[in-house]
C-alpha cells in the first residue's frame, strides 16, 4: 500500500493560490466600501506607498497590478492596514463610516493601534502597530510609524504635535506636546522629542537631539545656456 506523503510544492503552491482567492473574496464587500467611498484617492495613495514598503517578497505571485488588488492583499496580510483603512472610510461619508464599524467586528485591525487626528496626509504606514497612539495635530504625507510610539499631548495641553512630509518615527518614539516636526525628519527608536525639529534633521536621545543635521545643496549656477554646478 502506498504511503500518503506531503503534498509537492507544485500542488501546496496551487492549494495556497485557491485558499488566497478565496480569502480575496471574503473582502470584497471592503473593496465595495473602497469604490464608494468619499477617502478613495487617499485611500489609493496609501496603497501605492505600502506596496512600495511593505510588500513581502515572497508574495510576488499574488497580483497586486490595481487598487483593488493591492487593497485585498493588505487586508489579509497586515493587520495593521486595516486600521489606516477603517480611519480612511471611517472619514469618507456616512455609507463607508457604517462599513468600516461593521468591518471592524469581522475583519480585525490591531486593537492598540489608534490614529486620532482629524488630518491625515497620503501615504501613511505604520509598520507593527502594537501599543501605538496617533494624537497628532496634523500627519503629514508618507509618514512611517514603527510600533509602541506615541504622539499627543503633553501635560500643558496646548495643543498635539504637527508633523511635515516624509517623516520617519522609529520603535518606542515618544513625540510630545505643542511642537512642530519638519518635512523629511528621522527619529530615532525610544527618542522622546519634547521640541520642534527642523526640516531634514534627524534626532536621537532622552531628550532628542538632532544628532545629524540636513546637508547644503549644491546649486545650480544660473546662465544664459546649460546650467552648471557651482
Amino acid at each position: 500500500m502506498a504511503s500518503i506523503g506531503r503534498p509537492s510544492s507544485a500542488v501546496a503552491a496551487k492549494l495556497e493560490a485557491w485558499l488566497w482567492a478565496v480569502r480575496g473574496w471574503l473582502v470584497e464587500p471592503l473593496v465595495l466600501a473602497f469604490r464608494r467611498s468619499g477617502n478613495r484617492a487617499l485611500i489609493s495613495e496609501d496603497l501605492r506607498r505600502w506596496r512600495e514598503v511593505r510588500y513581502y517578497e515572497e508574495r510576488r505571485d499574488i497580483p497586486t497590478d490595481t487598487d483593488e488588488d493591492k487593497l485585498r492583499y493588505f487586508l489579509l496580510a497586515t493587520r495593521e492596514f486595516r486600521n489606516v483603512f477603517y480611519y480612511r472610510l471611517e472619514r469618507g461619508g456616512v455609507e463607508s463610516y457604517l462599513a468600516s464599524k461593521l468591518a471592524r467586528r469581522i475583519w480585525r485591525p490591531v486593537d492598540s493601534l489608534n490614529v486620532s487626528c482629524d488630518d491625515v496626509g497620503p501615504g501613511l504606514v505604520v509598520r507593527h502597530g502594537y501599543s501605538t497612539i496617533l494624537t497628532a495635530e496634523r500627519i503629514g504625507a508618507n509618514c512611517f510609524v514603527h510600533h509602541e510610539v506615541t504622539i499627543g499631548w503633553d501635560d500643558e495641553g496646548a495643543r498635539a504635535p504637527v508633523l511635515g512630509d516624509n517623516v520617519y518615527v522609529g520603535t518606542g518614539a515618544k513625540i510630545l506636546g505643542a511642537i512642530t516636526i519638519g518635512s523629511d525628519v528621522r527619529i530615532g527608536a525610544n527618542a522622546v522629542v519634547l521640541d520642534d525639529v527642523p526640516d531634514g534633521c534627524t534626532v536621537a536621545g532622552v531628550p532628542a537631539r538632532i544628532v545629524r543635521a540636513p546637508q547644503p545643496r549644491r546649486l545650480a549656477a544660473q546662465g544664459d545656456g546649460d546650467a552648471g554646478i557651482g
